[in-house]
């Protein structure tokens, strides 16, 4: 069994990539997988299907989101102690799960406790994608909220582009080396207008804060936004044909998701090409 336990700290994403290929894993080596963490089970779990029809595994084996405070009260004792806590030495670089006996071992004859970020199995999320999707599909409530959305913004002979847009929290995270102004990103959407010179682009954009609309129509950008809430335009995001914005596991979930290529904005002062699009592959 495998405990992933201790990521309050995570926001939605983050743990939508973690426990995809720590469940990815779970399928290929048949253990029992245990996510313990209050944000996903409280606010987000009832907004996705959480089937889970994958052939290769039995009933046995299904993944469990859950959270209470006595087992949030035992992992702290077990990871103040050390004990059953698995934390190899990472250095700068992923730790891969598929290459780890030890870890295999263990999951699959003991418990392990994961309280990390950099464990990947990149090989079986990629084979066992289609299991992933199915857990994390919207319920209808969303999807059709989402569906009715994107055909109401995108005629049939358009070029749907997703731009995100973060602001708030990335004015800190990195000492704000991505938190771009709404001009920056402007000049990345008329970029984007050049390289699709012979489309019909359409701007989806949405953002972590309340934009004004204003500068975009002033730039006589063809936009709309979002609907404006952390699963729907997550969703939307992954309906789109391309994405643009900064370094973020939001956008690259949607583009995991939905198989949407997406371009990472890293420096303004680098022009958005077609080359630099590439689908997020986990």
């Amino acid at each position: 069994m495998v405990i992933l336990g201790g990521l309050q700290q995570f926001q939605l994403c983050n743990l939508l990539f973690l426990s995809s290929h720590f469940m990815a894993n779970s399928i290929e080596y048949k253990y029992r997988l245990v996510i313990i963490n209050e944000l996903f089970r409280k606010k987000y779990l009832d907004k996705f299907e959480h089937k889970f029809n994958s052939e290769q595994l039995n009933k046995k084996y299904r993944p469990l989101i859950i959270y209470n405070k006595f087992l949030n009260s035992i992992l702290k004792i077990a990871r103040k102690f050390k004990i059953g806590i698995y934390n190899p030495m990472f250095g700068d670089n992923n730790h891969l799960l598929n290459e780890d006996a030890k870890f295999l071992k263990l999951a699959k004859k003991n418990i392990a406790i994961i309280g990390e970020w950099q464990f990947r199995d990149f090989k079986n999320v990629k084979k066992h994608y289609d299991s992933i999707k199915e857990f994390f599909t919207p319920t209808d409530e969303y999807r059709l909220k989402i569906e009715q959305f994107i055909k109401s913004i995108k005629k049939e002979d358009e070029l749907l582009i997703g731009v995100h847009i973060r602001l708030g929290d990335y004015k800190e995270w990195q000492d704000g080396k991505f938190y771009y102004s709404v001009d920056s990103y402007i000049k990345k959407m008329r970029e984007v207008q050049s390289i699709f010179n012979d489309k019909n682009i359409k701007f989806l954009i949405c953002s972590n804060e309340k934009l004004d609309e204003k500068p975009f129509i002033d730039a006589s950008l063809n936009f709309t936004f979002g609907l404006n809430g952390a699963i729907e335009d997550l969703y939307s995001f992954s309906k789109c044909d391309y994405l643009i914005g900064p370094p973020s596991t939001y956008s690259s979930w949607a583009s995991f998701y939905g198989r949407v290529p997406l371009c990472f904005i890293y420096d303004m002062n680098i022009k958005i090409d077609k080359d630099l699009f590439e689908i997020v592959e986990g």
